[in-house]
């Protein structure tokens, strides 16, 4: 085999190489994953002691093979109210801004101070910086914890981002699940709806 074949040969192995499992170094759980500009994203929550949660690392890719790491895209400097457990990210464009929500605090009732936050982005590599200066979410719904939560749009709304959470299985009908939409302004999920059991707030 020539030179030139070998080099051939050997690039086509690269491209062909699959990114291996896992598919970057690292302690990290429960991955976001999204589509942006024809780049993959993933949104982990790094994993430690609750203490040391205090930030989120996030990674892109052109292939799904190669992948840069794009350290502290937000952490507890940027979002004064968090001090630990940082988990779970979800993350949603709109308007051409990133919301990146979050739970932090891994709070055990409502006297305490944490729940699920929001912070904003001009790209999704971030910075991101905290977007309404508190949680908006900072109380049990339904039994529901407010953490882990999913950022979505429906067919019939699909200008409003809405959001499913909770610290329990989704059970039928979502009985035990808060629902809420991003307000993406500075007012906080109040409405109820008893038919969904669904919190609204104006886009």
């Amino acid at each position: 085999m020539n030179k030139n074949n070998l080099l051939l040969a050997c690039l086509l192995i690269t491209l062909s190489a699959p990114s291996g499992n896992p598919i970057f170094p690292g302690w990290y759980a429960d991955p976001e994953t999204a589509v942006y500009d024809n780049t993959y994203w993933v949104y982990p929550t790094y994993s430690a002691p609750y203490k040391d949660q205090v930030f989120f690392d996030a990674f892109s890719s052109p292939d799904l093979v190669h992948w840069d790491k794009h350290p502290r895209i937000l952490d507890t400097t940027a979002i004064h109210w968090a001090k630990k457990a940082m988990w779970a990210p979800a993350i949603a464009k709109k308007d051409g801004k990133y919301y990146f929500f979050f739970g932090a605090n891994d709070i055990q009732n409502d006297s305490s101070t944490g729940g699920i936050g929001i912070a904003v982005a001009d790209q999704p590599g971030g910075p991101y910086h905290d977007y309404l200066g508190r949680p908006l979410i900072d109380k049990f719904y339904n039994g529901a914890q407010p953490i882990d939560q999913a950022v979505f749009r429906t067919m019939t709304a699909p200008g409003i981002l809405s959001m499913a959470a909770g610290g329990t299985a989704i059970s039928p009908g979502l009985s035990r699940i808060s629902l809420a939409s991003c307000p993406l302004k500075t007012e906080r999920c109040s409405k109820r709806s008893p038919r969904t059991n669904m919190s609204k707030a104006p886009t």
